[in-house]
């Protein structure tokens, strides 16, 4: 839902009535709309390994790019690169090529560095923090962090 300002006053509008009057959105949602359903049609050529390591990013010009989250599902992507086009040759939007794209997923912080201990002059400052605090609860929550000594 999006809002609309008029006589000073907001109130919701529904996606119809914003893709009305913002041309834009509009066309950005109908190329959505319609990689959604070009993946669709992946799916079953992809089969049930493959399909989910895949996403659609861009038409354009005939050339489909895909993308994949590591090198080994981009490599296996390029292997069924003919097999594909051969099955969506007949497609609408006249696809010619297909490139694949590797997307990192980003990892997780390091645990090692999350269960590092605190340093002497961290935990004294801390202390100091608590120490100086008005606040009892939060005296109590630097008083706690203060006496933490890592894993």
């Amino acid at each position: 839902m999006g809002t609309f300002h008029s006589s000073k006053k907001w109130r919701s509008r529904s996606v119809r009535e914003l893709t009305q009057t913002d041309n834009h959105l509009a066309g950005l949602l109908r190329q959505a709309s319609g990689y959604e359903h070009l993946y669709r049609q992946l799916v079953p050529l992809l089969g049930p390994e493959l399909a989910p390591q895949v996403r659609v990013a861009c038409l354009r010009d005939g050339e489909l790019i895909l993308l994949t989250n590591s090198p080994a599902w981009a490599s296996r992507v390029r292997m069924a690169n003919y097999r594909l086009l051969a099955k969506l040759k007949h497609h609408k939007d006249n696809i010619q090529s297909i490139k694949v794209r590797v997307i990192p997923q980003k990892q997780p912080p390091d645990a090692a560095i999350l269960r590092r201990p605190l340093s002497e002059s961290a935990r004294k400052s801390l202390q100091q923090f608590a120490d100086s605090c008005t606040d009892k609860n939060l005296k109590a929550i630097a008083n706690s962090l203060s006496k933490h000594k890592g894993r």
